[in-house]
């Protein structure tokens, strides 16, 4: 490609350019709860049962990413007690983050207006702990601003 004085915009068409610091060789510690929705609690067991089977062969409905897809994570499932790499040293304020886009107390989400809820996260010794959703942490529309949901 031939340089010019004069910068000339590139345009691309249908994609998205994107300025990213990233991270490499990044180790991520991920622990979860499987809590069924009310009146479903008999299938517990069931549902644990299968998130075990499926995450001990690598198997998701989707390939996990990290914020985009360009960001992929691949998962091994660690037995509870088996031992594994001890938090690092680091520490830090990240403030509001985006908890998630829909109201979990609800069932089905998939016709319901959107639901912002927040938390502020916060990094102690490597660790980032998410709070449950019924939490009083996680900030939500009624809990905003005297806002009813």
């Amino acid at each position: 490609m031939k340089g010019s004085s004069t910068p000339q915009p590139l345009i691309i068409e249908e994609a998205q350019q994107r300025q990213t610091m990233a991270l490499k060789n990044v180790r991520y510690r991920l622990t979860a709860e499987i809590v069924p929705f009310q009146g479903h609690e008999s299938k517990q067991q069931a549902l644990e049962a299968q998130f075990i089977r499926r995450a001990t062969h690598g198997k998701c409905f989707q390939q996990p990413c990290f914020g985009c897809r360009e960001f992929p994570t691949y998962c091994e499932y660690v037995e509870p007690g088996q031992a594994i790499a001890e938090p690092i040293d680091y520490t830090q304020d990240l403030g509001i983050m985006l908890y998630d886009v829909f109201d979990l107390r609800k069932p089905n989400n998939s016709f319901a207006p959107p639901f912002i809820s927040l938390f502020h996260a916060q990094i102690q010794n490597g660790i980032l702990e998410i709070p449950p959703f019924e939490s009083e942490k996680v900030l939500k529309p009624d809990s905003v601003g005297g806002r009813k949901s």
